[in-house]
C-alpha cells in the first residue's frame, strides 16, 4: 500500500509529461478548461468594481426594438450614450461589412427599379435627402475613443488589410506563438476611418462557446494584429503603438526563460 501511494503520482506525473509532448487530440487542453472550471465553480474570483462592461442585447432588447441587426442608427445612439456614460473607450464587437440595409438610399435599391412616374421619382428624392444610417454610425464613432472590429474566419473577397497602428517586433517569429487566420471579414471603410483603432475579436464559432481566454494578438494573412481588447487599452493609456518581444529557448527545455510574447 506504501508503494502504490507513491507510484500513483509518479505514473500521474509521467502521463501529464507525455501529454504536454504529445497532446493528442488537445486532452491537456481539455483537462487544463475543466480544471478552470472546477477551481471557479470551487471558490468563485471576487468581483470588484467592473473596469470593462460587456453591453449585450437580450430577449427583452428585441421584443423592444425589433430582430436583430438594428438600423446603424440605433448602434449609433447606443455608442453615443456609452461614451456619455464615462467610458474610456467603446469596442464594437461585432462585424461592419457591409452597409445597413434599412438606410434610405439602400432600401431604394432593396426595392429595385421604381416606376418612372411623377409620384415615384418624387419619393426617390425624398429619400435621397434623408441622413445615411452608416454616416450617422460613423459621426457616433468620431465622438470619442472607439475601436471597430475585425471578425477572424470569414472572408469577403480581396480586400487590402490595413493596420493603423505600428507593431516593433523583436526576438524571433511571432507567427508561431500566436493564432492564425487566413480569411477575415473586415469593417467598411467609413468606420474604420472614423474609428480611432482596429482590432481583431473572436471568430464567430467562440460567441457560442465557454470564453477563457481572449488571445491579445493575432495572425492575419501572415501579419501580426492586436485584439480590439489591446487596442481598447492603449488607446485608452494614449499610447502610440506597440513593442513585442518575443523569448525563445535555444534548447528544448528552457529552465531559465519561459518562452513567449
Amino acid at each position: 500500500m506504501k508503494r502504490l501511494s507513491w507510484i500513483l503520482p509518479l505514473l500521474f506525473i509521467v502521463a501529464a509529461t507525455g501529454l504536454s509532448f504529445k497532446n493528442p487530440s488537445d486532452v491537456t487542453t481539455d483537462i487544463s478548461d475543466q480544471t478552470f472550471d472546477f477551481y471557479q465553480q470551487l471558490k468563485p474570483r471576487a468581483t470588484t468594481a467592473p473596469h470593462s462592461v460587456y453591453i449585450d442585447f437580450d430577449a427583452a432588447s428585441a421584443e423592444k426594438l425589433g430582430a436583430w441587426p438594428w438600423p446603424r442608427t440605433i448602434v449609433a445612439d447606443i455608442v453615443r450614450r456609452t461614451i456619455e456614460a464615462g467610458a474610456e473607450a467603446v469596442i464594437l464587437d461585432l462585424p461592419l461589412a457591409h452597409r445597413d440595409v434599412t438606410s434610405p438610399k439602400q432600401a431604394i435599391k432593396t426595392w429595385g427599379p421604381l416606376p418612372n412616374n411623377p409620384e415615384f421619382v418624387s419619393l426617390n428624392d425624398t429619400l435621397a435627402l434623408l441622413p445615411d444610417h452608416d454616416d450617422e454610425l460613423a459621426d457616433a464613432l468620431n465622438e470619442g475613443i472607439t475601436i471597430v472590429s475585425i471578425v477572424p474566419g470569414k472572408s469577403r473577397g480581396q480586400d487590402v488589410l490595413r493596420r493603423s497602428t505600428p507593431i516593433a517586433q523583436s526576438g524571433g517569429n511571432m507567427l508561431r506563438h500566436v493564432p492564425t487566420f487566413e480569411t477575415r471579414q473586415p469593417a467598411l471603410d467609413i468606420f474604420r476611418n472614423a474609428a480611432h483603432g482596429i482590432g481583431i475579436t473572436l471568430p464567430p464559432t467562440a460567441h457560442n462557446e465557454r470564453v477563457r481566454s481572449l488571445p491579445l494578438l493575432a495572425a492575419l494573412s501572415g501579419e501580426v494584429q492586436p485584439a480590439s481588447a489591446l487596442e481598447a487599452i492603449r488607446l485608452s493609456q494614449k499610447a502610440d503603438g506597440y513593442n513585442i518581444s518575443l523569448i525563445e529557448p535555444v534548447k528544448a527545455i528552457a529552465l531559465t526563460k519561459i518562452p513567449g510574447i
